[in-house]
């Protein structure tokens, strides 16, 4: 059903299932998105790991996450997961908790 290297949206999902989208059928996409193996956590800045699973360096996430805010820039936290027969995506939140 889902195409590979596809970059899918809650919209995208909900015109994909409903053929259109509107507020109702955008909630009920989200809905069944977290009844899906593709429902991840959120990261936050506590969360947050390098490639070799240690913490970050806090002075340096600090200082980026203020300087950015400053600047009213979106902060985005990615994450790679991988659910049934080794399938990988990429999940994206913002600093706020919201899924992207």
């Amino acid at each position: 059903m889902l195409r590979i290297q596809t970059v899918w949206t809650s919209q995208s999902i909900a015109e994909l299932m409903f053929s259109g989208t509107t507020e109702a059928k955008l909630k009920a996409t989200e809905r069944a998105i977290q009844a899906s193996p593709i429902r991840f956590e959120s990261l936050n800045d506590a969360l947050l790991m390098d490639e070799h699973a240690r913490s970050v360096k806090r002075l340096v996430l600090d200082q980026l996450l203020a300087t950015n805010r400053k600047k009213r820039k979106l902060i985005l936290f990615a994450q790679l997961l991988e659910i049934d027969e080794g399938l990988q995506f990429l999940a994206l939140n913002d600093a706020r908790g919201g899924r992207r």
